[in-house]
C-alpha cells in the first residue's frame, strides 16, 4: 500500500503504532527514509483536538456565534464479553 501512495519526504507516525519499534522500522524500510516519531506519540491526537477546540471557541466568541449544544447522556458499553 505504501508504494501506491505519493509520500512526502517527511512522514510522522502518531498514536499507539508509533510506540511499536518493529512497525516503525518496517515502514521506514518501505518508505526508504526515516519516519518522524514524536516523543509522546499517544498525546498528539489529544493535543490536536484541544487546539482545534480552542480555535472553534475563539472563532465563535469573536463572531458572536453561540456554540451548538446537545444533550449528552452516559450509556453503558460492553467492550468484551466472557
Amino acid at each position: 500500500m505504501v508504494r501506491r501512495l505519493k509520500i512526502e519526504r517527511e512522514v510522522a507516525l502518531t498514536g499507539g503504532g508509533a510506540k511499536n519499534i518493529g512497525l516503525v522500522k518496517a515502514l521506514e524500510a518501505k518508505l526508504g527514509f526515516p519516519a518522524l516519531v514524536p516523543p509522546e506519540p499517544l498525546l498528539t491526537g489529544a493535543i490536536g483536538a484541544a487546539l482545534m477546540g480552542r480555535d472553534i471557541v475563539k472563532q465563535a466568541a469573536e463572531s458572536g456565534t453561540p456554540l451548538p449544544r446537545s444533550e449528552r447522556r452516559l450509556q453503558e458499553v460492553t467492550l468484551f464479553t466472557q
